[in-house]
C-alpha cells in the first residue's frame, strides 16, 4: 500500500498511512496517538490550534490526553519548511502545556513517504539531518519512531 500512488492522492489518505505507522510504533508503550485534537495552551501567545497528531498518555477518564504531551507530528505535502514551522509551534505549546521547559519534546514532519525528526529541550531545537523513507525501509522507520516513543515515555511521571 505504501508504494501505491493512489495512497497519496489526498491529505486524508496520507494521514491514514501516517496514523497506521505511528500506531504500530507505539506498541508496548503507555502512549496514545491523538489525531486532530484541539490543543489550546496559551491563547494570548497564539499557541492554539489542532496539530495533525499529538502523542500523550490517556487521562484517567479515558477520553482525553494528559500531561505530558511528548511528541507532535505534522503531515505536509512535500513542504517540510511549512511543516517544521507548524511542528515547532506545537512543540513550544507542548512545553508550556507540560509546564517543564527541561522536558524533551519530539517533533516529526512527514509526507507519509519521507519522515524527518527533531527534539526540543528548553530553547534548543535539534534536527536530525537525515530524512527517512517509509518506502525504502519501513522497518527502520518503525524502529526509529518506536525508539522516540520509548524515550518519550521516560518523561512520564
Amino acid at each position: 500500500i505504501l508504494s501505491n500512488a493512489t495512497s497519496y492522492v489526498s491529505e486524508n489518505a496520507i494521514e491514514t498511512i501516517i496514523s497506521n505507522i505511528l500506531n504500530l510504533a507505539k506498541t508496548g508503550t503507555p502512549l496514545e496517538v491523538w489525531s486532530h485534537v484541539r490543543f489550546d495552551v496559551s491563547p494570548d501567545e497564539d499557541l492554539i490550534g489542532i496539530p495533525d497528531f499529538l502523542v500523550a498518555p490517556v487521562a484517567d477518564i479515558g477520553t482525553i490526553f494528559t500531561n505530558p504531551v511528548l511528541c507532535i507530528a505534522e503531515a505536509k505535502k512535500d513542504d517540510f519548511k511549512s511543516g517544521w514551522a507548524q511542528a515547532l509551534a506545537a512543540m513550544i505549546a507542548a512545553q508550556k502545556y507540560n509546564n517543564n521547559p527541561d522536558q524533551e519534546i519530539y517533533g516529526i514532519v512527514t509526507t507519509g513517504k519521507i519522515w524527518e525528526f527533531s527534539r526540543l529541550c528548553q530553547t534548543q531545537l535539534t534536527m536530525d539531518i537525515v530524512s527517512y523513507s517509509a518506502l525504502e525501509d519501513l522497518q527502520k522507520l518503525l524502529d526509529i519512531v518506536h525508539w522516540i516513543f520509548v524515550e518519550a515515555t521516560k518523561n512520564i511521571v
